[in-house]
C-alpha cells in the first residue's frame, strides 16, 4: 500500500501546483487580457484527453487495469489472491472501474462547464 500512498502524494502536490499556477492565469486572461478563449480550449481538451486515456479501459477494462498497474507499480504487490488477501473482495475490480467512470464524469462536467462559460461570457 506504500506504493498506492505516494502515488496520492504525488498527486496530492500536483494539484496543489496547479491550482497555485491557474488562479493567476485565470485572473490574467479574464480580468487584464479579457480573453476567453482559454475557457473553449479548456474545455475541448479537458473532454478530448480523458476520452482518449479512457477509451482503452472502456473497451477493456481488465486489460486496461492490468497495463495502469505495469506502468504505475514496479512490483507485483498489487496481484491479490481472493483466498488470502481479504481486501480484494472488499476492493473487486467492478469498484474500480465504476471509480475511473465517475472521475470520467467530473471531468466531463467541469468540461461542460467551462465551454458554457465560454459561449455565455462569449454572448455578453
Amino acid at each position: 500500500f506504500k506504493d498506492v500512498k505516494n502515488i496520492f502524494n504525488f498527486l496530492d502536490k500536483f494539484l496543489f501546483l496547479n491550482i497555485f499556477i491557474s488562479i493567476p492565469f485565470i485572473y490574467y486572461k479574464l480580468k487584464i487580457a479579457k480573453n476567453i478563449m482559454f475557457l473553449k480550449y479548456s474545455s475541448v481538451s479537458s473532454i478530448l484527453i480523458p476520452i482518449l486515456l479512457l477509451t482503452p479501459l472502456i473497451l477493456n477494462f481488465e486489460k486496461g487495469f492490468i497495463l495502469f498497474h505495469k506502468i504505475f507499480f514496479s512490483n507485483d504487490y498489487w496481484l491479490f489472491d481472493p483466498d488470502k488477501d481479504p481486501i480484494i473482495n472488499l476492493l473487486p475490480e467492478t469498484f474500480f472501474l465504476h471509480s475511473a467512470l465517475l472521475i470520467l464524469f467530473f471531468i466531463l462536467l467541469f468540461s461542460l462547464t467551462c465551454y458554457i462559460l465560454y459561449r455565455n461570457i462569449r454572448n455578453l
